[in-house]
């Protein structure tokens, strides 16, 4: 019975009819790494590629993160040097698998996050089918849902796929699924962003977060407007009071036991004027230090 096809897929098993009664079985460990290292399978149709055996478990093969990835409309690259991968609260990547998968004619692929990767608060949004036939990587948006940044590590497990056998193929009869070209390469995670895919309710957030700047940079500038025109009427009410204290003081004089307006105005505006300055002085360092903060102005 011939293995493969014009297309390169597997179509047919090498062990046929021996699993011919049993279609709709998922594939348990040895099964998958049959379909992934058997000799008799060529290598380019081998189910998994790199295939490690630490991934592999009862039922399923998990699957790691890729090096290619889009956020925010923008490509990144992940790589041993650069390895991480930083999802904000409310925010959305679009990832690839390390691996590529080889499907033949008569498997399908079922895969979604890890569990743990769920309670860290991520949402996966993709098919959860993969067609008998698909050959290469496989790309889906990710989203962090949670109230706290989520740290993916390059070649780190992200997903867990399962297997399941079909019906025999049978190529007269059988409708084949025809993958686009270009789709499955590595990097063509780009390829699927044609609108530069954001998150809404993170760029919500961020402009709900620049507003509120505002607004606090604005209410900081009118506090220290309000207390710098207090401060200046003060200083000139002081200064008023004090040159009619001087002139009256210089017109009577100065004596103790009889004291006068002028006197007591002295001993009132001295105080406020050195107030005032004061004042005047730590509202303008106040607002030289919400200018540096706000502009990144270097301190002096």
């Amino acid at each position: 019975m011939n293995t493969d096809d014009e297309n390169g897929r597997l179509a047919s098993d090498p062990r046929y009819p021996d699993w011919a009664a049993w279609p709709g079985a998922v594939l348990l460990s040895d099964e998958i790494r049959y379909y992934a290292t058997d000799p008799s399978i060529p290598t380019a149709q081998r189910l998994i590629e790199p295939f490690e055996e630490h991934h592999l478990e009862a039922a399923r093969y998990n699957l790691r993160l890729g090096t290619e990835y889009r956020m925010g409309g923008r490509a990144y690259t992940l790589s041993d040097r650069d390895p991480w991968l930083k999802l904000l609260p409310h925010q959305m990547a679009l990832v690839e698998t390390l691996e590529e998968i080889r499907l033949p004619r008569f498997l399908i692929a079922r895969w979604n996050l890890k569990v743990p990767r769920v309670y860290e608060g991520l949402l996966w949004v993709g098919a959860l089918q993969v067609d008998p036939g698909w050959q290469g990587h496989l790309s889906c948006p990710i989203y962090n849902m949670s109230d706290r940044p989520v740290r993916l590590q390059y070649k780190a497990e992200l997903f867990a796929m399962d297997f399941v056998r079909t019906t025999p193929y049978l190529p007269q009869l059988s409708r084949k699924y025809e993958q686009k070209s270009g789709v499955g390469e590595s990097g063509s995670v780009h390829s699927y962003d044609r609108v530069g895919l954001r998150s809404g309710p993170y760029e919500l957030i961020g402009q709900v977060k620049r507003m509120e700047t505002e607004v606090r940079q604005l209410e900081s500038r009118f506090l220290t407007t309000l207390g710098l025109l207090i401060a200046l009427i003060t200083l000139m009410v002081a200064s008023g009071a004090a040159f009619l204290a001087v002139s009256v003081r210089n017109a009577k004089g100065f004596d103790i036991p009889a004291i006068n307006s002028g006197d007591v105005a002295i001993v009132v505006a001295v105080p406020a004027l050195i107030a005032a300055v004061l004042s005047l002085i730590c509202l303008w360092r106040a607002e030289r230090r919400t200018h540096c903060n706000n502009s990144g102005c270097s301190k002096r």
